[in-house]
């Protein structure tokens, strides 16, 4: 008796111990495997109760079953325990495993009490079924747990996402520019490469040429492809269009051409490095602040000049992405602000703010990536300005702000990816008259001169366009974040907006980029537009990319919008 006694204790403290295995999952500190969230941590807790009390009433009770019921119980009940469940967890299916257990329990409890109750005196003792049943729950609860919270079983954190980065200068300078990319797969292979360029503009004839080569030799769709510049005007021109290259001179216009094909292939060979790279990884978000940033729209005057306004809207946030590889080594980091790269005036390759800000992320992270993703700062400048020191000084503070980000609670990023990609047709508003051109053609700048030439030549060979295809695109990383990428010199309007209208209970974290896929014109608000100045339409004749009939219709920020909307509803 006292042998059988100390069995019985021993019963219950295993579903002790499977449960104590629950509680330190749930109230340990850092992350917990996805599927032991909510209702499903409340099931397994449910199971482990209804197996310890069942256990307790077969033995009070002394219920009986039929032989033929005992062996269905087994193969109904221990099998899946045994088997099921926990390869369910080791492939990453924690929703099947909880399902599972929740039909384990019902089944449990119905044939436990309905049957027994109903025929007391069947057959074979329920003590005997029990007595195979204890060792299933014992063994399925602390193997699948056990394997969770050591990670043997939980393959979404072992293989959910995997990414590679690498980077190459694209010129030697003061400070060197560079071309970087990260590539991100998820479990089922769906992929995205985001390119970073240290530069002022991403062409639409550059994002066009590294899609193709993407489509062609990966397979991969327009949507798989983000690329962003730092916007920096310290760096080489990027003249791909016979707009941009005309008036220069033939030695000019050959320098010009031979950096764009070096370009080409060192981003390939960037993109090519990124994909020999790739690894498991784990994916987590921070966001910190930096203050450097200043609204540059002040009214003076009757109109709006370029000039620091301390008043007008900014956008301080600093999102960062980390790509965390094997044993916690760090492989890149992606980081954002919505800021003008404009700290520097001068003729000498330089990165500016964001260039030092990467290297000095790097330098505290070696071996890792750092990669700048240039915000809406279309109507942002940085403050104090002009100076090396001044870049360096945002630099040092724009990294600061991401390793305070990563002080932050992290946000593990689960699930896989979602990518939408379309082009969206804004209109531009009347085109110029010949009044207006004659105008601009009498002008003492040399800037509106150039740009009545450039219209001129546009209308006479009937390709002055009435409206422009602007690429949107919408990536949500696992379930937690949302990435909305903007085309163009985006006002800090629309960063604002799409934060405010996708935030909310249960909502993912909002990442708003602009100078994204194609920098082709500075793009307003609604609001900027009607109150006029540099970025409502004044800067249009600076474009030569493409040339810029005047500015925008009223409706630019309405469809923009619209194209924004469609795509996260649709990813």
């Amino acid at each position: 008796m006292k042998r059988t006694r100390n069995l019985s204790h021993l019963r219950y403290i295993r579903f002790a111990a499977a449960a104590a295995v629950v509680a330190y999952l749930l109230f340990r500190e850092g992350d917990r495997p996805e599927w032991l969230e909510g209702s499903n941590a409340t099931l397994i807790l449910a199971f482990i109760a209804v197996a310890a009390i069942t256990s307790w009433a077969c033995r009070a009770q002394r219920l009986h079953f039929s032989l033929r019921a005992h062996r269905t119980l087994k193969y109904v009940l221990i099998f899946p325990l045994l088997v099921i469940i926990p390869v369910a967890v080791y492939l990453g299916q924690g929703q099947i495993a909880a399902a599972i257990f929740g039909t384990v329990i019902a089944v449990y409890v119905v044939l436990f009490y309905a049957v027994g109750a109903a025929c007391p005196k069947c057959g074979a003792s329920l003590t005997y079924i029990h007595n195979r049943m204890r060792h299933a729950l014992a063994i399925g609860c602390v193997v699948t747990l056990l394997g969770s919270a050591t990670g043997i079983g939980n393959a979404a954190d072992r293989t959910a996402w995997s990414a590679g980065a690498a980077e190459i200068k694209i010129t030697p300078g003061e400070s060197d520019l560079y071309a970087k990319a990260l590539v991100i797969q998820d479990a089922s292979e769906q992929t995205l490469v985001m390119v970073t360029l240290d530069l002022i503009s991403v062409p639409g004839p550059l994002r066009a040429f590294v899609e193709e080569h993407l489509q062609t030799s990966r397979g991969l769709g327009p949507a798989s492809l983000l690329m962003n510049c730092s916007h920096t005007h310290s760096g080489p021109e990027i003249r791909m269009t016979g707009s941009a290259l005309a008036g220069l001179t033939p030695e000019r216009r050959q320098k010009s051409i031979a950096y764009v094909e070096q370009l080409r292939a060192d981003i390939l060979h960037a993109i090519d490095e990124a994909f020999a790279a790739m690894a498991p990884v784990k994916l987590t978000y921070h966001k910190a602040r930096a203050g450097f940033a200043m609204n540059r729209r002040l009214w003076r005057d009757g109109r709006y000049i370029n000039h620091p306004n301390p008043d007008g809207r900014v956008d301080h946030d600093v999102p960062v992405l980390k790509v965390e590889g094997a044993e916690g080594m760090i492989k890149a980091f992606v980081f954002g602000y919505a800021c003008h790269n404009t700290t520097l005036g001068t003729y000498e390759i330089n990165g500016d703010y964001a260039g030092y800000a990467q290297e000095y992320v790097e330098a505290t992270h070696p071996g890792a990536v750092a990669m700048f993703m240039m915000g809406c700062g279309g109507d942002q400048n940085p403050y104090p300005r002009r100076t090396v020191e001044a870049a360096q000084a945002h630099g040092r503070n724009l990294a600061t702000a991401v390793e305070a980000a990563l002080e932050t609670e992290a946000v593990p990023l689960t699930g896989s990816l979602a990518l939408g990609f379309k082009k969206v047709e804004l209109d531009y508003a009347e085109a110029p008259t010949d009044a207006d051109l004659e105008a601009m053609a009498q002008s003492s700048s040399k800037y509106d001169r150039r740009y009545a030439e450039r219209l001129q030549r546009e209308i006479e060979q009937g390709t002055l366009i009435r409206s422009y295809p602007a690429p949107v695109q919408v990536i949500r990383i696992g379930n937690e974040l949302l990435f909305v990428a903007l085309p163009g010199e985006t006002v800090v309007d629309y960063s604002l907006r799409i934060k405010r209208e996708n935030r909310g209970e249960n909502a993912p974290e909002v990442w708003v980029a602009g100078y994204s896929n194609d920098v082709f014109a500075y793009i307003p608000s609604e609001r900027v537009l009607l109150e006029g100045g540099y970025e409502a339409g004044g800067a249009m004749r600076y474009m030569t990319t493409v040339v810029q009939p005047g500015p925008f219709a009223p409706d630019v920020e309405k469809r923009l919008m619209e194209g924004v909307d469609a795509l996260i509803k649709q990813t």
